[in-house]
C-alpha cells in the first residue's frame, strides 16, 4: 500500500511509524506552530502527549473550552443531535486494562465481532460540536447516550 500523507494517518491502517514523513510533508508553521521539526513527529512522542490529555482530562477540558465558546459567540443551544460510531482496530491491544479507554470486542457497524473503540459527538442545530468523547469499544448507544446528558448537565 503506498503512503498516502494526507489524513490517512489517522485513519485507516497506516502506522503511525510514518507520521515523520507526513509532518515533513505539510506545512508545520502554519499547521502547528513555528518551531517544529519533523523528527519530533513519532509514534512515542505522539503517545507520550495522548498520555498527557488522558492525565488533564481532556474532556473536562474540552467541554470547559466549548461552554465559553457558546456563551461568548451566543451561539443556539435548543436542539441537540448525538451520534456514535466505532473504529475497528488491528493490533495487540490489550483489552483487559482496568484504566482509561477499553479497546474491546464488540459489534461494529458492520455487524462484525472485532476489537475496537468507540467515539461520540453531539452538536447543535447547525452541526457545531458541542461535546464529543471516544469510549470503550463495546459501550452501546443506550447506554452512552444518558451518560452523555448527565455530563451535559454538568
Amino acid at each position: 500500500m503506498p503512503f498516502r500523507p494526507s489524513s490517512t494517518i489517522f485513519d485507516g491502517r497506516q502506522a503511525l511509524v510514518h507520521l515523520e514523513r507526513w509532518a515533513h510533508e505539510i506545512d508545520l508553521p502554519k499547521l502547528i506552530r513555528l518551531g517544529l521539526h519533523p523528527s519530533w513527529f513519532n509514534d512515542d512522542a505522539l503517545a507520550r502527549h495522548l498520555d498527557r490529555l488522558y492525565e488533564a482530562d481532556i474532556h473536562h477540558v474540552t467541554s470547559a473550552c466549548l461552554v465559553q465558546i457558546y456563551k461568548k459567540e451566543d451561539l443556539p443551544l435548543w436542539v441537540l443531535h448525538a451520534d456514535t460510531t466505532d473504529k475497528t482496530v488491528y493490533d495487540a491491544y490489550e483489552t483487559n486494562s482496568t484504566e482509561g479507554l477499553q479497546i474491546t470486542y464488540g459489534y461494529n457497524r458492520h455487524h462484525y465481532w472485532q476489537k475496537q473503540m468507540g467515539f461520540g459527538l453531539v452538536g447543535n442545530q447547525d452541526g457545531l460540536p458541542f461535546y464529543g468523547d471516544v469510549h470503550d469499544g463495546h459501550l452501546p448507544d443506550k447506554t452512552w447516550n444518558p451518560s452523555v446528558l448527565a455530563r451535559m448537565k454538568e
